[in-house]
């Protein structure tokens, strides 16, 4: 089967964001992957806490863009996982 190789209207690309997974680099992100990562019981709720507040930061910055769409949906994905996390670890809000 052969592959196609056609490029991808702009258009297209804004709405899939263009460089995916780029949010990996993002500060949020990195707090997210420690919280989830984290070895140390004592300082799971504190990490959990620090990246939960980063996701809501960066979507109130990405609020007003319209093509950030891949962002906003590991934004949601990762809010989820960490409310998760937190009822597993029975971490409560500050």
């Amino acid at each position: 089967m052969a592959v196609d190789t056609t490029p991808i209207p702009s258009t297209v690309q804004d709405e899939t964001d263009s460089a995916p997974g780029s949010h990996r680099s993002q500060p949020w992100y990195v707090a997210y992957r420690d919280a989830v990562f984290e070895a140390d019981r004592s300082r799971v709720g504190e990490r959990i806490i620090r990246a939960e507040r980063m996701i809501i930061c960066r979507e109130r910055e990405l609020f007003a863009l319209q093509n950030s769409f891949g962002e906003q949906r590991a934004l949601d994905s990762a809010l989820h996982s960490l409310r998760a996390l937190r009822s597993c670890f029975g971490v409560w809000r500050s």
